[in-house]
């Protein structure tokens, strides 16, 4: 019977699962969504003693998958059921082809409103128009999400639909820009402008920003801790801050063993171009960590801080308050 099924999902939908991404699984067919760390397996269950076909659609959202290659060596739990979110049984008399034919096309078709959707809008907008799911369809209007926060994942998903959205954003965009920064971060101040794109684990859920806190393109935020950055502090590109580590010991490395430092950056800070900021740092009001910096020790206020690793090159002193760079003077009031 199994030969049988797996002939009918050729036959018939085949083209589709091809066409869609699907590669054969056991009893499953898999989908990898590498954008927002997610799977599809639609599955299937022979019960012999009925005669059935068991159909079902097993989608698996998460922000904790490591992959390498095509092997997955750690998967969430935020698995989420096509029968029980839809309240509908997917199940076919086994010895009627056309039964079970009927059965597949209407578990495709629920499966396209519920979730292909997500993966299609072009923002958070179009999406929240159509739906999010908890238990039940949850219709949402525009800008607008129930705070549910019992539904796991949830926050999540919607999180990165509004990263997805503020990376395809540019010039012109700035009212946009500023209202995603509102709805996606832990905390945002006044003036302050991430040049996008930005990329976050958590799609800024832990980062908290103060006043007039600029960033150039290719901010990485790795904020499974929280990072918190102070007023007036400027970022240049391609620059990292980084809450997660992992054990040296190899051992605790193979069971996936994490650990999360927060991050805590004062205000009037400069970076650099490039410089990584290690979990657990400190840096101090008014200070500047050059170009290229790797920052593993606390840097303290009022100094500049240079290399790998970073160290204090000199303090801030009266000779800045006359030259601006090298030997170039200061020529405003």
């Amino acid at each position: 019977m199994k030969k049988y099924l797996k002939d009918l999902f050729k036959q018939q939908f085949g083209s589709f699962l091809t066409k869609q991404g699907y590669t054969e699984n056991k009893n499953s067919f898999v989908k990898f969504y590498d954008d927002i760390f997610a799977r599809v397996y639609l599955t299937y269950h022979y019960d012999k003693n009925y005669d059935e076909l068991q159909f079902d659609v097993i989608h698996s959202f998460t922000p904790l998958i490591f992959e390498i290659g095509t092997k997955c060596i750690y998967d969430g739990e935020d698995d989420f059921s096509l029968s029980r979110l839809s309240g509908e049984e997917y199940i076919a008399d086994a010895t009627d082809k056309s039964d079970v034919t009927n059965c597949i096309s209407r578990m495709f078709s629920k499966y396209s409103e519920l979730y292909e959707s997500f993966f299609s809008a072009k923002s958070v907008s179009e999406y929240l128009d159509k739906y999010l799911m908890y238990d039940k369809l949850i219709c949402l209007g525009k800008e607008k999400i129930e705070e549910t926060n019992d539904f796991l994942g949830l926050d999540f998903i919607y999180i990165y639909l509004y990263l997805k959205e503020y990376n395809s954003l540019g010039l012109g965009d700035e009212k946009r820009i500023e209202e995603l920064l509102r709805l996606m971060l832990a905390e945002c101040g006044e003036n302050c402008y991430l040049q996008p794109p930005l990329y976050a684990n958590w799609g800024g859920a832990h980062l908290h920003l103060g006043n007039n806190v600029y960033a150039n393109f290719n901010l990485t935020a790795v904020d499974d801790g929280h990072i918190y950055i102070g007023d007036c502090t400027m970022i240049g590109p391609n620059v990292t801050i980084a809450t997660a580590g992992h054990p040296i010991l190899p051992s605790l490395r193979e069971k996936a063993y994490q650990f999360n430092l927060d991050v805590h950056i004062g205000k009037n800070v400069w970076i650099g171009a490039g410089a990584v900021i290690l979990p657990g740092v400190s840096i101090g009001d008014n200070s500047v960590i050059g170009a290229g910096a790797i920052v593993t020790k606390d840097i303290p206020s009022n100094v500049v801080a240079v290399g790998n690793p970073c160290r204090i090159l000199r303090e801030i002193n009266d000779r800045d308050k006359e030259y601006y760079y090298k030997n170039r003077k200061i020529d405003i009031e």
